[in-house]
């Protein structure tokens, strides 16, 4: 469609699931033009093709799509001003200043994936050509190549926001300095013990594919087509005026519902970010009172306490006289321990964290 101020285009095709004729795969590409640019959404889905009743959902395993790669090589699509690209962006020493100027630009809409160089191998844990492939359109990947380049991006940002010696960390659009730890996820290495970091990059594209999914707003196309129908059919001569009323009822209804729709996707986006800074939280917790789990593992003094009886706080407590002379606990540890520390049977902490 398109008139003297707005121009808009859909398209939708159809192909039939190979292996459950009751579903077909949908899939819809919008296009509009506004004053500040061109707005583009693909959407892929599954329809229901048939009466027949399903006991289960199907359960599929979905690709970052070839068509959004190629349309990151083949334009210029822009993020605060950084180019998108299906590849990772490699950064050295030199590059961090303005990469965190970039990064804390609160202009920036796609989250950003940060991987370092393990110190054994001088490589990262995470085949980054992969993951820039499996999160193309859903993240930006930078790798900092050099050691000195996460030295220099922790004397930026402070060693609770920052990433070294293997570890991944993801960065959220609206980012800051004095940004909460647990709400920029951190992947330490031993998190990460598969080949290539396969398992991370298969979490990653299915997170992050389900807040994008839960973000994106309608394309505008579809409101200008939903009004350019109304009006079609106002000015039609043989629709009866019940039909008509009819039509407007439902017109209000449907935007009524994208209203909610749109009012839900944001809080569900919300909502699975937070469960994953809490997820965070209590897996730091976990590890460390984890070396206290096993009584064998314990000194002498210690053999014959029962854990089941000791708060979060005390494992803690005795987690940092066993092993504080070897491992730093950073003030963000403290802090999660003291929130949780009224908890002594960890299903019950689990059960709240769910909560």
């Amino acid at each position: 469609m398109t008139d003297d101020a707005l121009k808009g285009w859909t398209c939708s095709w159809y192909q039939p699931a190979a292996d459950d004729p009751t579903v077909r795969w949908a899939t819809s590409l919008a296009l509009s033009s506004r004053s500040d640019g061109v707005c583009a959404t693909v959407r892929i889905g599954l329809q229901q093709d048939s009466d027949m009743f399903q006991l289960r959902r199907p359960v599929f395993r979905f690709s970052s799509p070839a068509i959004v790669r190629t349309l990151l090589r083949e334009f210029v699509v822009g993020d605060a001003e950084h180019r998108t690209k299906p590849s990772p962006w490699t950064l050295t020493a030199g590059d961090i200043p303005g990469f965190v100027e970039w990064l804390t630009d609160n202009r920036r809409a796609l989250p950003v994936v940060v991987v370092t160089n393990h110190p054994s191998t001088g490589r990262p844990l995470v085949d980054t050509q992969k993951l820039s492939r499996e999160l193309a359109g859903l993240a930006h990947v930078a790798h900092l190549s050099t050691h000195l380049a996460a030295r220099n991006l922790t004397d930026e940002v402070g060693a609770q926001l920052s990433a070294w010696q293997g570890a991944v960390r993801l960065y959220w659009p609206k980012f800051g300095k004095d940004s909460e730890p647990y709400d920029h996820k951190y992947w330490p290495p031993h998190r990460m013990p598969d080949e290539g970091g396969a398992f991370l990059i298969d979490e990653l594209r299915r997170w992050l594919g389900s807040v994008s999914a839960a973000s994106v707003p309608e394309n505008p196309v579809h409101g200008w087509v939903r009004a350019a129908r109304w009006q079609a059919l106002q000015k039609a001569d043989d629709l009866p005026d019940w039909a008509k009323e009819y039509v407007r009822l439902q017109d209000q209804e449907l935007k009524d519902i994208r209203r909610q729709y749109d009012e839900v996707s944001k809080k569900l986006a919300t909502a699975l970010t937070k469960a994953e800074a809490l997820q965070a939280q209590f897996d730091e917790v976990g590890l460390a009172g984890g070396k206290l789990a096993d009584v064998g593992d314990l000194p002498t003094e210690l053999a014959g306490t029962n854990l089941s009886d000791l708060t979060v706080r005390e494992t803690f407590q005795r987690a940092k006289e066993e092993i504080g002379d070897d491992v730093i606990f950073l003030p963000s540890t403290e802090a999660s321990v003291k929130k949780f520390s009224a908890y002594k049977d960890p299903s019950k902490l689990y059960r709240a964290l769910l909560d």
